[in-house]
């Protein structure tokens, strides 16, 4: 699904997005209720960003999925 369609379903579930990499998920975003900004969840912050940044690719993607495991 859009980014689009995955947030609005994300924030209904209260539940995170990603977009797997080769059947793995690598990062998991979780929308916020503060403009332009999503949270990366736990475990996956490992470089001690707690902010995301997404590149075109990531925008105009539709292979966006819920991540509703808890971390």
């Amino acid at each position: 699904m859009t980014i689009i369609e995955a947030t609005k379903q994300a924030q209904e579930k209260k539940c995170g997005i990603t977009r797997p990499y080769k059947g793995q998920v690598f990062a998991c975003i979780y929308p916020t209720d503060r403009s332009f900004q999503f949270t990366l969840l736990e475990p996956f912050k490992d470089d001690g960003s707690e902010d995301w940044h997404p590149t075109p690719e990531d925008v105009l993607a539709n292979d966006w999925e819920l991540y509703e495991k808890k971390p």
